[in-house]
Parts: C-alpha cells; structure tokens; sequence
C-alpha cells in the first residue's frame, strides 16, 4: 500500500476524465446553442457523455487491484470504491442512453444537461472514495445539486419545478443534519476522518458520550433521506413524478446507490464500534420504510409514482441487510449481510433502468405512458416491450429465475444467519404484497383492452439498447450470479 500522505494523481484519473468531459459538454452547450431545441446538439452531447463515462470506466476497471490511499488519507482506493464506481457509471450510461430524446427538447441546453449528469456521477465517485467525513460531504453537495437542477430541468413544467423545489428544500434540511452531525462527532473525537473515528470511539472510557451518539444519529439522518428510508421519504413521490424519466430512473439507482455505498463504508469503519447503537435502529426503520413504501405503491394509479413508492420498499429490503451486519466478523467477505447488499444494489439498477426504460420508449410516440390505464392493451400492440416490463416487474417482485429473486433471497438468508427471524418474516411478507402491485401493471398490459388504439412507435436504439442490456443483465444474473457475487466478495474483503 502507498504512503497515503502523498498525493498521487493517477489514482483520481477516472475522476479528471469525468470533470474534463463535464467541461466539453459546458463547451458544446455555447457552441450549439441552438433556441429551437433539435436532436443535433443532444445527440452530440449524448456521444461525448458516452464517451467520457467509457474511458473512466476502463480507467476505474484498471484500478480494481488498487489498495491505496492518496490525498493524505482523506480519500480510499480499493476494490470497494472500484465496484461502487463501475456501478455509478453504468447508471450514468444508462441515464445518458435513456435521455436522447429529453435533451432534444430541451431548448439549446443539452450540453448543460448532460454535463449536470457526468458532475453528478462525479460526486458519488468521490463519495464512495472517501474516507473522511469532511470529503463525504462534498461529494455528496456536488451530487446534490447537480440533481437538484436535473430534476427542475423541465423549466416549462409546473410539476417539475415543484419536484425541484421540494427535492431541494428537503435535501437542505438534510445536509445541514449531516453537518452538524460531522462536527458534533469531530468536537467528541478530535477528527473526522472514518480511520480516526473508530480508534477514538472504541477506546472511549464508559460508553459512547452523549455528543457523539447525537453526532450518530444526525449524521445518519442525512444519508438515510438521501436513500429514501422512512421517515425521511416525504420527497421521493413528488421527486420522481415531476422529474424527467431518465432522471427519475437516474436517480432511483445512481443516488440511491451512493447513499447506500457511504453508510456501509461509515457504518463498518468509523461507526464500527457504536454497532450496538445503530443496529437496531437499522432493524426499525427497516420494517418501517418496507411498510410504507409497499402499502403506498399499491394504492398508485400512476406507473412513476410507484415506482417512487416501489423505491422507499426497496431501500427497506436495503436495510433488513444493514440490520444484519455482523460487526464482528474478522473477515468482512465472510459477512453475507455486506455481500447482499452490493449484489441488490446491481440488480436493482438494471431493473429499475429498464422499468423505466420501457416507460420512455412507449412514450415515443408523443402520447405519455404512465399510468395504468395507458398501458392497457401494449402486451398485443408492443410484444417486446411488454414482455421486458414484465420481465422487470418479476423480478422487482422477487419472483424466480430473474435476480431480484436471488437478490432479496440474498437479504433475508443474511438476516436469518444472524438470527433475525422476525425481520426475514417481516421483509417476506412484505415482498409478498409487493407482487401485487407489480403484477398489476402486467394485468394491464396482457388481460386488459385499451379503449382507444395505441400509436405506431418511433425506433430508438438508444432507449432500445438499455432495456436491452438491462433484461438480458436480470435475467443472466438470476441464473448465473456466480461472477457478480465474486466481484462483490473482492469488493467487501477492503470494506474494514
């Protein structure tokens, strides 16, 4: 391992790629600003997004073997930020894929669009790469506000400045949670670094202070709004409607992703030793962010927004693997509770991009498919992309042989290993309801007549591709998960 108080900037070159691809795409927006909107500058800019999340990904694949720290310590590089890193970039890709047609009509900002978007993904890098508090934070405000502007990107739109405008009020309330939070436990230990943190409080005379188990639990508020978890999940229906839909699916994986990321990497390291404090808090809101978000999808007319409500159930699935994690297990690769949660996190990505995916490409034809009722009949009128969204809505069920199946499967072993009966009965149960309302949106599609007739479709490879890759990486992966999970075992190995 490399002295970690040297700076070694060949270690942060996937992230120079993603800021350098940021400014050509700012650069293209000034040279194609073009006030009648168009395809030109979209595509444009989707080419050079594309291009720039490749790279980074061959320079990020280039560094799965690396253990180092650089920056003097304040940021980590190891197989763990490695596989979190090639996720957010395959959501990053997603997201540009399923935006050729949104930054097309935006008028003469595509650029800008599309630079939000790398910016954004930016961020989360350096999240995940952190290990220091000081650093979470300001990948996390970078990621912020880059999505921020995403989601009000529709100015025209009342709903999505509206979305906009309570994503962006909420997720104030919850940095500055998050900062007090950090300097709280940097007044009770004297450093905010994870490293730090831990050797401070696990030699802490007499118990944790009460300054730092305040520190604690804001701290954890403001990862917990960002992965949606009750009951700071107020501002992910509103969010999700009012986005754009490749933002929506954006969003729904990318960020959520990040935010589950960090707290693994806090709760393992520097929280490690509060364990005690922080696993049953992980046990309630579990039970309590799968209820909510399960009860409310089932009562959603509209297919975004519950998928919104779908989001909340699945970050508490997310969380029953959190409430199972074995502090003390000497080898974390050994700890399966750490396995199931990067293995979820990756099949969760690729169903909800292409739930989302198929969303966007029955809209092609300028009629908006979103709710239930215009769906109706697409099993007759689009057989293959009703037989994708069915595929989707399978596996967002847990139903087998699709990886959200094994996913879940993944989850509820861990929390029996540990003993947590109650907690797997609950989360069962739960998935149990869930089916209903996945399976509604295959009724609809499959044993339902629209009342009106459905228009011819528009060919667009890009949205294409994603579902396509997206069915084909649930499917694979539910049958095959062997060489998700190796990679998921290297990544958690460095996670203590």
């Amino acid at each position: 391992m490399s002295n970690s108080f040297e700076i070694n900037w060949n270690l942060l070159l996937p992230e120079i790629v993603l800021v350098t691809a940021a400014l050509f795409l700012l650069l293209l927006g000034v040279i194609y600003r073009v006030r009648a909107g168009g395809t030109g500058p979209a595509l444009a800019g989707a080419v050079l997004s594309l291009a720039g999340l490749v790279v980074c990904a061959f320079m990020t694949l280039a560094q799965w073997d690396t253990v180092s720290g650089t920056f003097h310590g304040m940021l980590r590089i190891d197989p763990f930020a490695t596989y979190f890193n090639l996720l957010f970039l395959a959501g990053a890709a997603a997201g540009v894929l399923l935006s050729v047609r949104e930054a097309g009509s935006l008028r003469g900002v595509a650029g800008e669009y599309y630079a939000l978007l790398v910016i954004a993904t930016f961020g989360m890098m350096v999240m995940v790469s952190a290990a220091d508090l000081l650093v979470v934070f300001i990948g996390l405000e970078t990621m912020s506000l880059a999505v921020y502007i995403l989601v009000g990107s529709r100015r025209e739109k009342a709903e999505s400045n509206e979305a906009a405008l309570k994503y962006f009020l909420i997720g104030a309330f919850a940095s500055g949670f998050l900062i007090y939070g950090i300097a709280f436990l940097f007044g009770a230990t004297g450093t905010t670094q994870f490293r730090g943190l831990a050797e401070r409080l696990a030699t802490t005379d007499g118990g944790p202070s009460g300054l730092q188990l305040l520190g604690l639990g804001l701290v954890l508020i403001g990862f917990l709004f960002k992965v949606a978890a009750v009951p700071f999940h107020m501002w992910v229906p509103d969010a999700y409607e009012g986005a754009p839909t490749p933002i929506t699916a954006y969003m729904a994986v990318a960020v959520k992703a990040a935010g589950f990321a960090v707290l693994l990497r806090l709760l393992n390291v520097g929280l490690l030793p509060l364990a005690s404090y922080w696993l049953p808090v992980m046990w309630t809101l579990a039970v309590a962010t799968m209820l909510v978000g399960n009860l409310g999808a089932i009562f959603q007319s509209s297919i975004k927004r519950m998928l919104a409500y779908s989001s909340i159930a699945h970050a508490g699935y997310l969380l029953v693997a959190l409430a199972s994690i074995n502090p003390l297990a000497a080898n974390p690769a050994d700890d399966r509770a750490l396995l199931a949660v990067l293995y979820y996190l990756a099949i969760y990505t690729l169903m909800n991009v292409g739930a989302f995916g198929v969303l966007i490409y029955m809209g092609t034809a300028g009629r908006p498919m979103d709710t239930l009722e215009q769906v109706r009949g697409a099993g007759f009128r689009y057989p293959l992309l009703a037989a994708a969204m069915a595929v989707f809505m399978f596996s967002l069920s847990g139903i087998p042989p699709t990886g959200g199946f094994l996913a879940k499967f993944y989850v509820f072993s861990a929390a029996i290993d540990r003993g947590l009966i109650s907690l797997a009965i609950i989360g069962v149960l739960n998935s149990a309801v869930s089916v209903y309302y996945y399976l509604r949106v295959v009724v609809q599609m499959y044993m339902r007549e629209s009342e009106e007739p459905l228009p011819a479709l528009s060919f667009s490879l890009p949205v294409a591709l994603a579902i396509l890759l997206s069915a084909w990486g649930v499917l694979q992966l539910g049958i095959l998960p062997s060489c998700l999970l190796d990679a998921a075992g290297r990544a958690v190995q460095f996670l203590r």
